[in-house]
């Protein structure tokens, strides 16, 4: 038996970037929101969030470099407080870190980005601020560069995603499967299986 247990909608605009989604739950309660705009060189510039559990309304600002790589990230949140994020790259323009700080200037932790000789991230790996490795995940990929499975581990395996596509290369299904120790510090196999499905609609 399938028990629908969420629901996301998605909208796009006329040059197909992601405008508008919608999460609900299994009653049809709008969970929260999003809203996207973008400038005149396709770049996001802003992003508001709400999140209708949390009363929280999170509005997110985009900044670009000289080369139209984003650089700095904003946020600001009536629930989780104000914060930034900010990227560096390698000579290829690939993210290899993200530092996240609180404002005003107070550095919470940093992600560093790893890839293979194709550019393709293959292992994300985050530092608290005092250094410590607070985990990693590492990705697997099929030959479209398509990430077809995702493993999160701390200082043993947390989650697992895999990801199955079309031949548009377009998201199909994903299979979400959650990993835990209970209070006895026994291990369950698994705590939680998410699946989810995907539908497209071609516009008239």
């Amino acid at each position: 038996m399938n028990h629908l247990t969420q629901k996301i909608i998605y909208q796009y605009d006329s040059h197909g970037r992601l405008c508008y989604s919608k999460y609900f739950n299994l009653t049809g309660e709008v969970l929260w929101e999003n809203h996207y705009k973008y400038d005149n060189l396709g770049h996001r510039r802003e992003w508001i969030a709400q999140n209708y559990s949390l009363s929280d309304v999170s509005k997110w600002k985009y900044r670009y470099d000289s080369k139209g790589r984003k650089k700095i990230v904003e946020c600001e949140s009536t629930f989780f407080g104000n914060n930034f994020y900010e990227y560096k790259y390698d000579k290829n323009d690939n993210i290899i870190e993200e530092d996240y700080y609180r404002k005003p200037n107070i550095l919470e932790g940093l992600s560093k980005y790893f890839y293979n000789r194709k550019g393709q991230k293959i292992k994300f790996e985050f530092f608290h601020a005092d250094g410590k490795n607070g985990g990693y995940v590492l990705y697997v990929r099929d030959n479209h560069e398509n990430s077809i499975e995702s493993k999160e581990y701390n200082e043993r395996l947390l989650h697992i995603t895999k990801t199955g596509y079309n031949k548009h290369n377009h998201v199909t299904s994903s299979l979400y499967i959650n990993y835990y120790c209970d209070c006895r510090g026994v291990r369950v196999v698994p705590y939680q299986l998410d699946i989810l499905k995907y539908e497209y609609y071609q516009n008239v």
